[in-house]
């Protein structure tokens, strides 16, 4: 006979079957305790990844395979905040995939100024994969981790006022400078990579954190060893994009089952949450292996373990962790000055154009007092700005 008893608490849902009728000398009467997490209402983070957020959409395609997203909160930032927003209003996964192998990654690959257009492939991927008319489904939902200038503070947004709202705060959490321009959102202010100011962005104790790094601290990571040069330039290979992919949701089901979440698994053979028939099918690939020692796993399997490619995954983790902040704010603060004299010579040249052929015709009568001229027509130009006002606003502002 079997006895079946629900008891919901404690954080999950746990079921007491209760096996009985069989000979007391073989087992006696045993009690079977099964925890059955909790499947909705979850908190999920995904951390700044660059091109490695393939691995992120693998793991956040798995989460919503299994309807773990219903209901859900879910914070990023950088390309982390990608996969929150499709957690939270949905998203092509396959077609973000599609067309970053297609085009956006040769277009980075085969020239010197393609890894500095994060903000236009970022911007074509949102056009091309997302929906941001459902913003008001993210509201309250999606928090996307940004870092406001010039005082580099952390601003987490919550509240999104249309699509057009969204999608620069988006632009703005993955302004990964000096990659991606600085980016105004629509509140006027400046904005650079949330990453700067939080990598890892919780939002409770109970938050789920997923890293694509593998040597950070968080819930999911890649289970073998990933270049972290490829969070700043992408492998060229698709095939490897798939691999990248498929190793996110393949660590997710892993994590799953090792959570009590294998039970939302319901496509799986022989109890093998591994062999569940969601996860996207692939082509073999070169870094398919067994399992591999932990001093393998640090330093790189096959061709990856090339003394060149220690040393440059040895300098990017050294420029993540120590340098990228420092260095960014310095980069940062050049920028905008040279902006700020920038436009002060643009203002300076707009007012002096329409006196320009008269100064040049004063310039050819007076050469021999160059100086003295010079100095008389700064104070011209002074005193027609206090008298008349700039002409650069473009006419009169209403109300």
């Amino acid at each position: 006979k079997l006895g079946l008893e629900t008891i919901t608490g404690g954080g999950g849902r746990y079921r007491h079957l209760h096996l009985r009728g069989l000979p007391l000398s073989f087992v006696g009467t045993h009690i079977y305790i099964i925890k059955m997490s909790q499947t909705t209402g979850l908190e999920f983070s995904f951390a700044c990844g660059g091109w490695l957020q393939f691995y992120l959409y693998g793991v956040a395609k798995c989460f919503i395979d299994h309807d773990l997203h219903e209901d859900c909160k879910a914070v990023g930032c950088s390309a982390g905040a990608l996969a929150a927003t499709a957690m939270t209003i949905g998203g092509s996964f396959e077609t973000v995939m599609d067309f970053c192998k297609s085009t956006l990654i040769p277009e980075c690959r085969n020239n010197l100024a393609g890894p500095f257009k994060i903000n236009s492939y970022v911007d074509r991927c949102l056009d091309a994969a997302t929906d941001l008319s459902k913003y008001e489904q993210a509201n309250g939902r999606l928090f996307v981790q940004t870092t406001s200038l010039p005082r580099f503070q952390s601003v987490r947004v919550s509240r999104f006022e249309s699509a057009l709202d969204m999608k620069t705060t988006l632009l703005a959490s993955c302004a990964a400078f000096p990659l991606s321009p600085l980016v105004r959102r629509l509140d006027g202010g400046l904005y650079v990579d949330g990453g700067l100011s939080d990598f890892q962005p919780i939002l409770s104790k109970r938050t789920i954190t997923v890293n694509p790094l593998w040597f950070w601290k968080a819930d999911i990571k890649p289970s073998r060893y990933v270049p972290a040069i490829w969070a700043a330039l992408p492998p060229k290979d698709p095939s490897t994009i798939d691999w990248l992919f498929d190793l996110g949701y393949k660590d997710c089901l892993s994590w799953m089952a090792k959570n009590g979440y294998a039970h939302t698994c319901t496509h799986c053979e022989d109890g093998d949450i591994v062999t569940c028939s969601k996860r996207p099918e692939r082509a073999p690939h070169p870094y398919d292996q067994n399992s591999k020692s932990s001093f393998q796993r640090v330093f790189g399997y096959g061709s990856q373990s090339s003394p060149l490619m220690r040393l440059l995954d040895s300098l990017w983790v050294f420029w993540l962790t120590v340098l990228w902040k420092p260095i960014a704010l310095a980069l940062v603060a050049i920028e905008l000055l040279a902006l700020g004299l920038l436009a002060a010579a643009k203002g300076v040249w707009k007012e002096a154009l329409p006196i320009l052929p008269l100064a040049l015709f004063g310039a050819c009568l007076v050469r021999p007092a160059t100086g003295q001229y010079a100095l008389l027509l700064g104070a011209a130009l002074a005193l027609k700005l206090l008298a008349c006002g700039s002409s650069a606003g473009g006419g009169p502002r209403g109300g």
